[in-house]
């Protein structure tokens, strides 16, 4: 029958376009412990002078908050921001002043390896506006993809992935040390900045000893298996002026 035929009391059909943003394929890929080392080991070599200041420190936060890359390169010690806390190891994502928007950063608690290199920082602690062609440099030197899955977000997707891989078999190797038990899904939410708690909270909690402590634990039993791979991963950079 033709659309014709069906007269005045036809209905319009009740399909709706899907989004774009819905047919785009999720990233999959995921970096494993020693891939990650690959990229400090790249990062912290002489032979690959290019911006490997900005891309060190930009993969050191990167691999310590699972932050956004606009919030890793954002980061600034200055006061006036008030971004981080040494005394407490403290890092607030998100500067003063600035408003919460949807992607919401978090308040996290600083691996130990991460919080030694901070405080040698004036200022902020990725020295570039963007390591983006550094990054694309590293990837075609190791080989890695440039497609979707190869975008500076690879590190924060990575580590998300570890931290709800913590505490089982299926991504530690025994002899990594790694915590004795689970991320609590909630932490994994809160550090990813997925999980919004209250204003009050958000001013208090962090100065709470065991705030996000199995995350921080997780986080800096990363670390640790990266530097067994990569002994100069999370050292001062040598290019750092003094």
């Amino acid at each position: 029958m033709c659309s014709s035929d069906l007269g005045d009391n036809a209905h319009p059909a009740q399909f709706k376009p899907i989004p774009t943003k819905e047919l785009n394929r999720t990233p999959q890929r995921r970096l494993s412990i020693d891939e990650l080392a690959d990229a400090f080991r790249y990062a912290t070599n002489p032979n690959y002078p290019t911006k490997r200041l900005g891309l060190h420190r930009y993969l050191m936060l990167a691999v310590g908050t699972a932050a956004r890359p606009d919030a890793v390169h954002e980061f600034s010690t200055a006061a006036a921001r008030r971004q981080w806390n040494s005394a407490r190891r403290i890092i607030a994502l998100n500067p003063a002043g600035r408003r919460q928007t949807k992607k919401r950063r978090a308040v996290v608690v600083a691996p130990r390896q991460l919080a030694a290199r901070i405080d040698e920082v004036q200022g902020h602690f990725v020295p570039f506006v963007s390591v983006k062609s550094a990054w694309e440099t590293m990837i075609d030197k190791l080989g890695w993809p440039k497609d979707g899955d190869g975008g500076l977000k690879l590190i924060r997707r990575s580590i998300a992935q570890l931290l709800r891989d913590a505490g089982t078999p299926r991504a530690w190797h025994p002899k990594w040390r790694k915590p004795s038990k689970k991320v609590p899904s909630e932490q994994i939410e809160v550090q990813l900045g997925h999980r919004a708690i209250d204003s009050v909270t958000d001013l208090y909690s962090a100065f709470d000893p065991d705030y996000q402590n199995e995350a921080t634990m997780a986080l800096e039993a990363i670390i640790d298996a990266i530097i067994e791979r990569c002994p100069t991963a999370f050292s001062a950079s040598p290019l750092a002026a003094p």
